[in-house]
């Protein structure tokens, strides 16, 4: 039986490269109590953001000075900012502001919630942003471009893939500045199923759901709660969406370089939800090379285990990632097709 992931986004792998990002998971929303309830849950959870962490090379930087002020003779341009995700306990779409970022981590915030005939949802955190002019003279597109370079330099644009492009203008008396501001993946949040018999209202007793032990054999008939955190992890880091992701999707074809490679080429590689891999698309393990089916595929077989995978790997590279044991990508992405 296969069990589809939500159309968005083992223990043990250890490759040589010592990671500088770091997969950090909160749960301070976890307002349904799962990971409270099921500390196994929780451990393999960490493992998955572990896993992921090690292939990781480069680095991040921290939340930048809020506000973020470009200033240019007697004219100042103030950009606010806060750090937004999905709350991943609640069914509707509440956002919920972040504390901001540190150096080298993306923190997740885990949560469960009803799925209708999903396993997880993981997803990339957002910013919202409001500009402030003060001043005169005739410095504003020096301040506003000023305030846009240090932006797009504090929110990661180049230190992996391109989320997403604020534009617009800042309109100040007859003046009018454009301005493109820029950010990458910051944040994110991941929700588990917690509705075992599908009656839209979370259970208490999911052991005909969930295998939560990720040091133990799945059981028949369960599905592997490490597969699915290692596979909504990857959503989180903008695999499926994205300015980064949407730049190297053509069709059903995928144009990143050390993908492709891998591969023989890119055609074909993309399911139709445009957020996958085409279902049954194959890889080796990093953790032992052995044949498996990507991590990225967009179904689980029940009662089986996935780790990470080359093509998984590759993926990363091609959208911005520094990746352990894959090249620098020919390319950056640009910020939009």
């Amino acid at each position: 039986m296969r069990f589809r992931f939500f159309a968005l986004m083992i223990g043990g792998f250890c490759p040589v490269v010592i990671s500088a990002q770091v997969l950090r998971v909160d749960y301070s929303y976890d307002s349904s109590g799962f990971f409270t309830r099921h500390p196994a849950a929780r451990a393999a959870l960490e493992q998955a953001a572990a896993d992921i962490s090690r292939v990781l090379t480069g680095t991040f930087s921290g939340s930048p000075d809020n506000p973020i002020v470009g200033e240019r003779g007697r004219t100042r341009v103030e950009i606010s900012w806060e750090s937004t995700i999905n709350h991943p306990s609640k069914s509707d779409p509440t956002r919920v502001t972040t504390a901001g970022f540190t150096a080298d981590t993306i923190t997740v915030y885990a949560g469960a919630k009803p799925l209708v005939k999903k396993l997880g949802l993981g997803e990339t955190g957002g910013i919202s942003i409001s500009l402030k002019a003060s001043g005169y003279g005739s410095g504003w597109a020096a301040a506003m471009a000023a305030a846009e370079k240090t932006f797009n330099a504090g929110m990661r644009a180049d230190q992996g893939p391109i989320l997403h492009t604020m534009t617009g203008s800042l309109a100040i008396g007859d003046t009018t500045t454009k301005y493109a501001l820029r950010y990458g993946v910051l944040t994110g949040s991941i929700s588990f199923n917690n509705d075992a018999d599908g009656d839209g209202t979370a259970d208490r007793d999911l052991s005909g759901l969930w295998h939560f032990d990720h040091t133990t054999a799945v059981a028949a008939g369960t599905n592997d709660f490490y597969s699915v955190a290692l596979h909504e992890l990857l959503h989180v880091l903008g695999f499926g969406s994205g300015a980064s992701w949407e730049s190297r999707v053509d069709g059903n074809a995928w144009r990143g370089p050390m993908a492709s490679a891998r591969q023989g080429g890119g055609a074909g590689l993309i399911a139709l939800d445009r957020s996958h891999l085409t279902e049954g698309t194959m890889s080796t393990t990093l953790d032992g090379g052995r044949p498996q089916q990507a991590v990225m595929d967009p179904a689980l077989t029940v009662g089986t285990r996935n780790s990470l995978t080359a093509l998984d790997a590759a993926i990363l590279s091609d959208l911005g990632y520094d990746v352990a044991g894959e090249a620098e990508p020919a390319s950056r992405p640009p910020a939009s097709r």
